[in-house]
């Protein structure tokens, strides 16, 4: 079964995990600010493509594989071009 990249319903639309990839789906290497930044860039694309914009998120879920990232990731140029809210 493929992966949905989102779930939209009239209220809401349901992102589906990212992973740092460029456009044609290879893995981006370097800092976690890089590859923070590409699975943000990856969540605008999937929300605009759903009508919606990265504004409008309320809830981000970050899983990191090595807690050194902790202090970088918490902070907000951790989340690239958003602002933490």
């Amino acid at each position: 079964m493929p992966q949905s990249q989102a779930i939209k319903t009239p209220t809401a639309i349901y992102c589906s995990g990212q992973i740092p990839c460029d456009a044609e789906g290879n893995l981006v290497e370097g800092t976690i600010q890089e590859k923070t930044a590409a699975c943000i860039a990856n969540l605008k694309a999937v929300l605009e493509e759903a009508g919606s914009s990265i504004e409008k998120v309320v809830k981000v879920n970050a899983f990191l594989t090595d807690m050194a990232n902790f202090a970088v990731r918490t902070s907000p140029s951790g989340f690239g071009d958003c602002a933490v809210r």
